[in-house]
């Protein structure tokens, strides 16, 4: 990959205490609530979200009535823990529940064959979970026979609302107090509301199942602030003793030790495997059972699939990024406002990661499509300040298909609209963003020196945990230190190890991917770097050390 360099920025200091400087730059404004986070006293009440008290007393009609409900999902890791916890909990107060997520290649979103499949099992009420919002042409088709709607979703709506009853808190009535919850936090909002109703959703089984909240909180990228970060707290708590046997299953098979998961774990080990499915088009419903049956023998066998098929994904993704990243570099080269590419090598299930990656790399708004002969589906990924519903905003009428969030998104377009499409995208950023930079920066909590690095801190800095959009690792400046002792690690010897030191100080430090620099780290010149503080448990033992990100 194409190394851009980065311009480091040095947040202004806060505070003189190094601690309350970090927590002030996270607008922790309550040191207490924030390091130790309160599941009694800072979770909302879910009464304020909109149409909740709607939503439940129909679900709760179609219990009494012993109706069949159909879950209609989506097929990503949150889309899919959404759908798993709502079935556990109708089935938990004796709702008879049938369940529907479509595969990647059927499109995304509530679907014309998906309602007529939930009918085919005996639906009266479906809800969507994580899509729905904007399905104004497949909720009518539902009415149209005699099916009510229910959607819990988190994406934004457009102009016009479907004849439904939405549970979303970015409409724009919205009185909750908080608007970032991913689907399947408003799903465990849903669940917790119908508690009040069915006594069998105990505080106990709501508590038990926020691993799943936290797995999908982390995985959907969704500011790990307010809410988000107490309900992910708590759920990395209960996963760490999952009584959820495919998660227990999905932890053996990523090599992750129970006791010592975390928000890295799940977003970047955990995560990719639930969507490891969707990505390659396979059946997502068999990772909806993973996590949602209790027969052993199955759950086994679908995490032995689940592995394979992320594997699977993992070389489709390296084949492809090499590809995509050659095009992007030209792009980038021609000093285009955006990267727009489309290949037939390029599967729909990886378009947004690379979109993802390159749009990290190159800074820029990114849409990448699966070309075929009939119709382009992709993905965008953007970077701050380009919110790409400001560009859908004026590309909209020519896309056959779009809806996302601020930074991510789908898509879908005729081949013969492409060319057209990516004119105007570079045409809109560069009149709505003039003269943008799009160097990379790393934004730097903090200077310190090597003396200030202490087991101590480490441990302060794990409180800082659950790390994520919002609430990322604190990264520090070191000034003039020295590397010594330098040595590859790694089955290609792309990482490196070694010592840092600062006048007498020294330090252990870790280089994940920057092994072709360590020709640069041995020329015996002082250098500054930017690095975050771990704590290395192996053995038994603890010892703090540096995770080097940038260095000059």
């Amino acid at each position: 990959m194409k190394n851009i360099g980065a311009k480091w920025v040095v947040q202004d200091r806060l505070d003189s205490d190094l601690l309350s400087h970090l927590l002030k730059l996270r607008n922790a404004n309550d040191k207490e609530s924030f390091l130790s986070p309160s599941f009694e006293n800072q979770l909302f009440d879910p009464e304020t979200l909109p149409n909740i008290d709607t939503a439940v007393n129909l679900i709760s009609e179609n219990v009494i009535q012993n109706h069949t409900i159909g879950i209609f999902g989506d097929y990503d890791a949150d889309g899919i823990p959404a759908s798993a916890l709502l079935y556990l909990g109708l089935n938990q107060i004796g709702a008879k529940t049938v369940v529907y997520i479509p595969k990647r290649s059927d499109g995304y979103g509530l679907s014309l064959a998906g309602i007529d499949a939930l009918l085919g099992q005996g639906a009266k009420l479906i809800i969507t979970v994580d899509n729905g919002t904007t399905a104004i042409e497949e909720i009518n088709y539902a009415k149209s026979k005699g099916i009510d709607v229910v959607v819990v979703d988190h994406h934004l709506p457009h102009l016009d609302l479907p004849d439904a009853i939405i549970v979303n808190h970015k409409l724009s009535d919205n009185q909750y107090p908080f608007d970032e919850l991913c689907a399947t936090g408003l799903v465990f909002k849903l669940l917790t509301y119908l508690s009040k109703k069915y006594p069998a959703l105990t505080e106990g089984w709501l508590k038990w199942h926020l691993d799943l909240v936290a797995l999908a909180t982390v995985c959907d990228m969704v500011p790990l602030l307010g809410e988000n970060r107490v309900l992910v707290h708590f759920g990395l708590k209960v996963i760490n003793s999952t009584r959820n046997i495919g998660l227990k299953y999905m932890i053996k098979h990523a090599g992750i030790v129970p006791g010592e998961i975390s928000s890295y774990h799940l977003g970047f080990l955990l995560g990719p495997r639930i969507n490891a499915l969707g990505r390659m088009n396979e059946d997502p419903m068999q990772v909806f059972w993973l996590l949602a049956s209790s027969e052993t023998a199955e759950v086994e066998r679908l995490s032995e699939l689940v592995n394979q098929h992320n594997l699977d994904r993992q070389e489709l993704l390296s084949k492809a990024m090499k590809t995509a990243d050659n095009l992007a570099q030209d792009e980038a080269a021609k000093n285009c406002a955006a990267i727009v590419l489309a290949h037939e090598d390029w599967p729909v299930g990886v378009v947004g990661l690379i979109a993802g990656r390159l749009a990290e790399i190159y800074r820029r708004p990114t849409f990448i499509f699966e070309k075929t002969p009939t119709i382009y589906k992709g993905s965008a990924r953007s970077v701050d300040p380009f919110l790409l519903p400001d560009i859908f905003d004026q590309i909209g009428e020519q896309l056959e298909s779009f809806g996302g969030h601020n930074f991510a998104a789908g898509l879908t377009l005729k081949p013969e609209k492409f060319e057209t499409i990516k004119t105007e995208i570079n045409r809109i950023i560069n009149q709505k963003w003039p003269n943008t930079d799009h160097t990379k920066v790393i934004l730097i909590d903090a200077e310190v020196s090597l003396d200030q690095i202490s087991m101590k801190l480490s441990y302060l800095l794990e409180q800082f945990e659950p790390f994520g959009l919002g609430n990322l690792k604190p990264k520090f400046l070191l000034k003039s230190v020295n590397f010594s002792d330098i040595k590859t690690m790694g089955k290609e010897n792309n990482h490196i190890r070694g010592i840092i030191s600062q006048g007498a100080k020294q330090i252990p430090f870790v280089g994940f991917g920057l092994g072709d620099k360590i020709k640069e780290l041995n020329q015996p010149i002082a250098k500054d770097i930017v690095a975050t503080l771990e704590i290395n448990r192996y053995g038994g033992n603890e010892k703090c050390e540096l995770r080097l990100i940038d260095f000059k």
